[in-house]
């Protein structure tokens, strides 16, 4: 069996030696979340956990989309959003802004989303970083596409982790969210500062497990050493199971990740599907809600066409494209070095929002 191997306070060297001295085949450390991912048997894992080590089956992610009824048109975020982006001068595009979409791969000869992706990187089973699944085009369009998107301006990182049926497992998602850090590291090597292009910033995960109480499964502690360490606001969907409580998706359920809930698309209510909190140790979640009901994207199927559906898959990379808009407007007003990440909105909306 696939298994995770960790923990707290042990140097991921003495891991792996350890794994190897019990006879652990396939290893893969990960350097971003200081475990190791190898090929265990029941004897192994058994002497594994004797010595203190945690170990982990590794488990499967889903996408946050709702069923699979999908209509041809739906509701437009851009258009929703036109007035705000107007109210500035110049106009708010989300300039600045580069979103790594862990996700199912991007159509990026798509019409809505040319010239946005500017890295592709597989680490999926399937042979192309191409959607053949048909999500990430439609979540990479409500960010950056031209019709569809929050963002217009905002640039794309293609991270294939979703095979072509839309099966990922935890060891996929956290090669991809060490590919964005390594990124990160790059991008400050070659001098390039936040806002360029090359530089990621904002993680997208319209994807998430069932939620764990440890608060060192692998899927939280990637996610809390890309914000932590690397500076990257990871966004997750908070998942499609509501209305019953405690029903928070993983690594939403993530202190340090913002997640984000569903709400109707023509009314201000919470979708009923929508996932509730607390998460399994008390935590208030999720931070925030968008619209998550018909939301209209871009299709893989060909590059002129779109395709609408529902999730919180499709309210979650509002809030990512959202976040070029914060930082683009406080620019304008404060200077080059404003940013506004959703944690920082986190800390004082409860005064200034309703629930």
């Amino acid at each position: 069996m696939r298994c995770i191997i960790g923990k707290v306070g042990l140097q991921v060297s003495e891991i792996e030696s350890k794994c190897r001295q019990a006879g652990a085949k396939n290893i893969k450390v990960k350097p971003l979340t200081k475990q190791v991912i190898c090929d265990l048997d029941e004897g192994q894992a058994s002497r594994l956990r004797g010595i203190g080590l945690k170990v982990k089956p590794v488990g499967n992610v889903g996408v946050s989309q709702y069923g699979v009824v999908v209509v041809a048109s739906g509701f437009l975020v851009g258009d929703e959003l036109d007035p705000l982006r107007a109210a500035f001068s110049p106009h708010l595009t989300g300039t600045g802004l580069t979103v790594a979409v862990l996700d199912s791969g991007i159509r990026s000869t798509h019409e809505d989303l040319a010239g946005k992706v500017i890295y592709e990187k597989n680490f999926s089973l399937s042979e192309t970083p191409d959607d053949i699944f048909n999500h990430g085009t439609n979540t990479a369009s409500i960010i950056a596409g031209d019709r569809c998107g929050v963002a217009p301006g905002a640039s794309l990182i293609n991270i294939k982790v979703l095979n072509d049926d839309g099966m990922v497992t935890e060891e996929n998602v956290i090669d991809g969210l060490e590919e964005v850090c390594r990124l990160v590291e790059e991008a400050k090597e070659e001098g390039h500062n936040i806002y360029d292009p090359e530089y990621p910033n904002v993680v997208n995960l319209s994807l998430g497990a069932p939620d764990d109480p440890d608060p060192d499964s692998p899927l939280k502690v990637a996610a809390r050493v890309a914000t932590e360490e690397y500076g990257l606001e990871v966004i997750a969907s908070a998942g499609n199971d509501g209305p019953e409580p405690y029903t928070i998706r993983c690594p939403a359920s993530e202190p340090s990740v913002i997640a984000v809930g569903g709400m109707e698309s023509q009314e201000l209510a919470v979708w009923v599907k929508s996932s509730r909190g607390p998460t399994k140790v008390g935590d208030i979640k999720p931070d925030f809600i968008a619209w998550a009901v018909d939301i209209e994207g871009a299709s893989a199927t060909a590059d002129d066409e779109y395709v609408a559906k529902s999730g919180t898959s499709f309210s979650t990379p509002i809030l990512s494209g959202m976040r070029g808009l914060l930082d683009e407007a406080g620019r304008a007003k404060y200077g080059y070095d404003f940013q506004l990440p959703w944690s920082m909105v986190r800390s004082f909306a409860p005064f200034v929002c309703t629930k």
